[in-house]
């Protein structure tokens, strides 16, 4: 099967008029509906308006005293419709506003101050399309203006209603409707649908020049950027990129292309993905050798590790470590630490290379604190799930000047630590055993942190293959 291929400037312009066409098609049927909705709500805000002004505008005294056909007569009914002609005709649209009661189970009109006559609902007469709403109404007894979820139908027509009751010692006395005929009701919804669709079509007219301007604006800059993409194919990394683009997400695919050639120079060979982002992020170049760096080292291990694998499945026990691993390898990396490597159930790592780490001694101990916290908790709910073991972290830190680089034969290569700092971590890790301890720190970190932390004197430790003694501590409490 043969694939169509296009150029830039075809696919991005396409795409894009096409992208927004479409989406400006969704959203106009979307809104279109939504529209409808907002329209609705305009009527009934005015019909809710009109319910409460008419409620201000009558006196309840006045109103009980109309209870006959003949009360249409009295100075009260006359005084209550031409009130209510004022509300209605100062709100556009509203067709009918009554007044209704409830007598003997039946809904009763009561005021009704339409003029034409055969409109016009008499006084006593009985509602016998009553709406489901202004049945409600009388039932539930709640003091807020209700609103017909849809158009009623009675002998008069067609509308959109809204009710307002009016209370008397805790009790409805009366309920004031107001109505909207449908056929305005729809008018209105139409011509806010026109509105909005001349509207929505100036904008998408004036929108479409502006997008095939922002086009070509990314388009020319990404034209570059592909070149250097494929340079990249056959490893010609020699040029850095030297243009810009106006937009800022070209510029950061510029500025990544970039550091990817400076990358693809300093690590041709196989480094743990971490180091190879921050070294990469550094621009620096990879080769065999290192440099003299102060830097603190961790080193740890499980109690009785070996004794738990025999004594338990390996499923059990792989699964476990791994759990115990995740919570080791994220308080490292939060701290800024380099993974070194896994040996075992063992875990060596470092601070303040590649990257620099402000106060890397104390942020050490501090997540070393930290882990054994975590692990606690970790071995709590093993023993919740039944687990019949638990890992004990024991955990050796040190500081002081160490060789940092890139360890290894010319196939393969390893970013790591070596010196007589990186082995007394290592020693003060086995000496926890000794000691029965979990931490333990060289004097080194002891005198850089002990202003903040506070700490046990352990004691003076030799070296393993040297003649010198040190002092080891155990940390106790952030101060």
């Amino acid at each position: 099967m043969k694939i169509l291929n296009f150029n830039l400037r075809f696919a991005l312009s396409t795409s894009t008029i096409f992208i927004l066409i479409m989406v400006s098609i969704v959203y106009f049927f979307l809104l279109i509906f939504a529209i409808e909705d907002v329209a609705k709500n305009s009527l009934r805000q005015r019909l809710a308006t009109t319910v409460n002004l008419a409620e201000d505008r009558i006196s309840i005294e006045k109103h009980q005293s109309l209870m006959v056909a003949e009360d249409e007569g009295s100075e009260n009914f006359k005084y209550i419709v031409k009130e209510f002609r004022i509300v209605r005709d100062n709100v556009e649209g509203i067709k009918f506003l009554y007044t209704a009661r409830l007598i003997n189970g039946q809904v009763v009109y009561i005021v009704d101050c339409e003029e034409v006559e055969e409109e016009r609902a008499k006084l006593g007469e009985v509602y016998d399309d009553v709406a489901d709403g202004l049945k409600a109404m009388f039932v539930s007894e709640k003091d807020e203006v209700f609103f017909e979820s849809s158009y009623t139908t009675d002998k008069y027509g067609t509308f959109l209603s809204a009710y307002n009751p009016v209370f008397k010692d805790g009790k409805i006395e009366f309920v004031i409707g107001g109505d909207i005929k449908s056929e305005d009701a729809q008018r209105y919804i139409s011509n806010y649908k026109v509105k909005f669709t001349y509207t929505f079509f100036l904008l998408l007219i004036i929108i479409c020049p502006i997008v095939m301007w922002i086009t070509n604006i990314i388009r020319n800059p990404l034209y570059k950027v592909r070149d250097e993409i494929l340079k990249l194919k056959d490893l010609d990394v020699g040029d850095r990129i030297d243009f810009k683009s106006n937009i800022t997400e070209v510029n950061d695919m510029i500025d990544a292309t970039d550091k990817v050639k400076t990358g693809l120079r300093s690590f041709a060979k196989y480094v743990p993905s971490k180091l190879v982002k921050e070294l990469i992020s550094q621009g620096k170049d990879a080769k065999i050798g290192g440099e003299k760096e102060y830097v603190t080292i961790l080193f740890s291990d499980i109690k009785g590790f070996t004794s738990i694998s025999e004594n338990n499945e390996i499923d059990v026990v792989v699964t476990s470590l791994n759990e115990y691993f995740d919570i080791y390898v994220q308080c490292l990396e939060e701290s800024g630490a380099t993974v070194d490597k896994f040996i075992g159930d063992a875990v060596m790592a470092f601070w303040n290379a590649p990257t620099k780490v402000e106060n890397h001694e104390f942020i050490a101990v501090r997540t070393a604190m930290v882990i054994v916290k975590k692990i606690d908790t970790l071995n709590k709910k093993w023993k919740d799930e039944g687990k019949d073991f638990i890992f004990n972290t024991r955990i050796g830190i040190n500081c002081g000047d160490v060789i940092v680089g890139n360890i290894g034969s010319t196939n393969r290569i390893n970013y790591t630590v070596t010196g007589d700092s990186v082995n007394l971590a290592s020693r003060l890790e086995e000496k926890n055993k000794q000691y029965n301890t979990t931490i333990l720190v060289g004097e080194n970190i002891f005198n850089k942190t002990k202003d903040f932390i506070e700490y046990n004197y352990i004691d003076m430790v030799k070296v393993k293959g040297k003649e010198i003694y040190v002092k080891v501590y155990q940390p106790i409490k952030i101060k």
